[in-house]
């Protein structure tokens, strides 16, 4: 009877064996993949929000570059924007706000 045990028995831990050889082999590829995934995906994603700030950063580039202009014009032409040389009436309305009275 024990000689047909050992058979089986041999069996049965050779299956085990293998069953937990084959889960590590599994979960250890399955790791790496998703390291490389992940670290693909990260590349992409920081590739993508450092092309979207340069973008932003050459927009308000633009914007400053555009108010320069003005004011460069604003100052050239300083004479043209003269204040009025009388001063301005201000009165006080009925519910207590202040206005330029024109």
């Amino acid at each position: 009877m024990t000689a047909a045990l050992i058979p089986i028995l041999f069996i049965e831990v050779t299956l085990l064996i293998l069953y937990f050889g084959i889960n590590s082999y599994v979960t250890e590829n399955i790791s790496e993949t998703f390291l490389t995934e992940a670290s693909g995906n990260m590349n992409r994603m920081v590739t993508k929000e450092k092309t979207n700030i340069n973008n932003q950063l050459i927009e308000i580039t633009n914007y400053a570059k555009i108010l320069q202009r003005e004011h460069e014009l604003f100052f050239i032409n300083i004479k043209s924007h003269d204040i009025p040389a009388e001063r301005p009436v201000f009165e006080v309305y009925r519910n207590g706000a202040l206005y330029k009275k024109i």
